[in-house]
């Protein structure tokens, strides 16, 4: 007997996408796990006809008769509303565990000295990776910097990432790529390419190097 179902949903532009995975236990106690397939939803996007969707995709992909015991999905706003209504139908609504992590060590450091006003090392790398990407020319310098440090000798010249709030791992990403390109900024720093105001201290970059190595395992 089908015990749970797992769904992740997340939306691109007016389109959900749900991600179902059926779990459930047979006779002899023994787990199973099914990948039932990414099913396109074009409908509109709030909870109710989400939850709609959701249940006509399970008895359509899994029996009609399955027995939804737990939903599981990320913390986007629509998907909290989503989680409350199956919740009324007494169907457990989980939060992905890595999600909800990393979300909170990101806001442990989205202010120094943990509320202090002063602007934090993540968000003066993400205003750094802005000022690359608003500009072709300082994205060429900063590749053509890459062609002089000794640990970048052979390998194909980068830019950086921005991160995107609804990429839950981009911060990770922002952070590991200018921890990476870090000599080549202070080639760019040395010819007055970055503004002194958007310039890292040494601070700033063990405490990246510490954000980095939290979000790495998520």
């Amino acid at each position: 007997m089908l015990q749970s179902v797992s769904c992740i949903l997340t939306s691109k532009q007016h389109l959900n996408y749900a991600g179902i995975t059926a779990h459930w236990l047979d006779c002899n106690w023994e787990l199973h796990s099914l990948p039932l397939g990414l099913f396109l939803h074009e409908g509109g996007s709030n909870a109710n006809e989400l939850l709609d969707h959701f249940f006509e995709t399970v008895a359509r992909e899994v029996s009609e008769e399955a027995t939804v015991f737990s939903v599981t999905t990320d913390t986007d706003p629509t998907m909290n509303a989503f989680g409350r209504l199956l919740e009324e139908k007494k169907i457990l609504h989980l939060y992905c565990t890595d999600h909800v992590l990393q979300l909170t060590c990101k806001k442990t450091f989205l202010r120094s000295s943990f509320g202090n006003v002063e602007v934090s090392p993540v968000q003066k790398a993400a205003d750094i990776v802005s000022h690359f990407q608003s500009s072709s020319q300082a994205t060429e310098k900063l590749l053509r910097a890459q062609s002089f440090p000794e640990e970048y000798i052979n390998k194909t010249p980068v830019g950086l990432f921005t991160d995107c709030k609804t990429r839950w791992w981009s911060t990770f990403r922002m952070c590991e790529r200018i921890l990476y390109l870090r000599s080549a900024l202070h080639i760019l720093e040395g010819s007055n390419d970055i503004p002194v105001y958007k310039r890292l201290s040494e601070a700033d970059w063990k405490q990246l190097e510490s954000v980095t190595k939290v979000l790495k395992p998520f």
